[in-house]
């Protein structure tokens, strides 16, 4: 009886964290290199690049599975703002599809969209300008963090 337990055990499903360690193999060192504010990670399995708290208490981060496949330093990331401590703002979360150009310096906001607490959909923007128009960060603002972060080799 004894194989029966081991065939047992070996079909019992994984615990979240024996999942989590499967999941990040050779991403771990990278993650390690590559999140100086640190992680967060989400019930859903996702993993995000933390780019710190903001001065009005947003907390902000890049979607790691997007900034680690950026290729030639061009490409798109999901980015994450999580507006729990402010609030000023309706809606809870905001999301947006950035597309960052490293070489050049720039980014440009593809699609936003804002969710409320319960996660229904506040409001959604696309940006008609993503094609001919991309912009170098402001100097001191979050989206100059997004782009060291995004754009770090």
């Amino acid at each position: 009886m004894v194989w029966k337990a081991v065939v047992i055990g070996l079909l019992a499903p994984a615990s979240p964290v024996e999942t989590l360690q499967q999941s990040l193999g050779d991403m771990k060192e990278w993650l390690e290199t590559h999140s100086p504010y640190g992680l967060d990670l989400y019930p859903d399995g996702t993993i995000w690049i933390s780019a710190g708290e903001g001065s009005s208490g947003t907390e902000s981060g890049l979607l790691a599975k997007d900034v680690r496949a950026l290729a030639a330093g061009k490409g798109y990331v999901w980015v994450m703002e999580n507006h729990r401590a402010d609030k000023t703002v309706p809606y809870r979360t905001t999301k947006s599809r950035i597309y960052f150009d490293c070489p050049a310096g720039t980014m440009s906001t593809q699609v936003t969209i804002r969710y409320m607490a319960d996660g229904k959909v506040h409001g959604y923007e696309r940006d008609n300008s993503i094609f001919g128009r991309h912009d170098a960060p402001i100097p001191g603002t979050v989206g100059e963090r997004w782009m060291e972060l995004a754009c770090q080799r």
